[in-house]
């Protein structure tokens, strides 16, 4: 992983990301100037009503003109199924991050995406949430 750079513009050297997949929710955030970027996990997308084959436009929106980090949880029970569905949230939204969510056992899904240059982060996360729609 990179080293830890604050995100160009956002007033304070800590990232902040609204936590949330539903664009009302989020704006207000957004236009304050304190948040920059948008962070989701497949139980905020099931709940918004939205499907895996929205994560694009989630990540459109979220990502405004581009200076907007935006980041999505990966979901699955085994490595391959999450690697699987890291290359579903790339393909769709190449410009997002991905989410690792690491119980003990999930740091080992983070080097394999390092592979394929899929930037991604790591969350800490104890029981996985089931897939978006």
């Amino acid at each position: 992983m990179q080293n830890f750079q604050p995100t160009p513009g956002c007033p304070i050297p800590v990232r902040i990301l609204a936590d949330s997949a539903v664009r009302e929710e989020v704006e207000p955030w957004l236009r304050t100037g304190l948040v920059c970027g948008v962070t989701t996990n497949p139980t905020l997308l099931r709940r918004a009503g939205l499907h895996v084959s929205d994560i694009a436009e989630v990540a459109r929106w979220a990502a405004g003109d581009g200076e907007r980090e935006v980041c999505f949880q990966l979901w699955g029970d085994t490595a391959e199924q999450q690697y699987s569905n890291a290359m579903r949230i790339h393909e769709l939204a190449p410009e997002a991050l991905i989410k690792v969510p690491v119980p003990p056992a999930g740091v080992t899904r983070v080097a394999p995406l390092q592979g394929p240059g899929l930037p991604g982060r790591v969350t800490p996360r104890a029981p996985p949430h089931p897939p978006p729609h």
